[in-house]
């Protein structure tokens, strides 16, 4: 599924402040929910657990709402290629990233590659964690809200074979 990055384009659309924008989404982030890697996945031999599209888009969607920031991610077609694109709103202004990959004519794969891209949009866009990377030390460290300050929790993860 790896595609080259000239794929990726950016682009902002100015009507209000996107600094604005940005601030609140800033702000959004530290009411985050930490996402539970619970769905397991596999890449050839390596079995590890992540966050699915669904469990980041509720993790996140209300703490963007209550900043007054939305976002949408229409899947169209372009040039013979699929393309997602994440477009973030608020404060007047908009931002979009958007992304093409080729189509498998499969919709079952296509439904697959496409909830993967939605799904590390996401998580690149707002500087997520979805899943553990092949260079991250062994111990997690999971941020926790606490009543005042921010609680930091090193635990190990959970084997997949171990997830209920």
């Amino acid at each position: 599924m790896s595609e080259p990055l000239n794929n990726l384009r950016f682009s902002s659309i100015e009507e209000g402040s996107v600094l604005k924008l940005y601030e609140a989404i800033g702000q959004a982030q530290s009411e985050f929910i930490p996402l539970p890697k619970l769905t397991p996945g596999q890449y050839g031999g390596a079995k590890f657990l992540y966050a699915s599209y669904k469990t980041i888009v509720k993790c996140i969607q209300g703490a963007l709402l209550k900043k007054g920031v939305s976002f949408v991610q229409p899947l169209h077609t372009e040039s013979g290629k699929a393309v997602v694109t994440l477009i973030v709103s608020g404060h007047g202004a908009s931002v979009a990233s958007t992304f093409e990959f080729e189509m498998n004519p499969k919709p079952q794969e296509f439904g697959k590659d496409s909830t993967y891209y939605r799904r590390y949009q996401l998580q690149a866009f707002f500087c997520l964690e979805g899943d553990k990377d092949a260079d991250d030390p062994d111990d997690v460290v999971v941020v926790e809200k606490a009543a005042n300050p921010v609680q930091v929790v090193v635990q190990k993860p959970v084997p997949a074979k171990e997830v209920p």
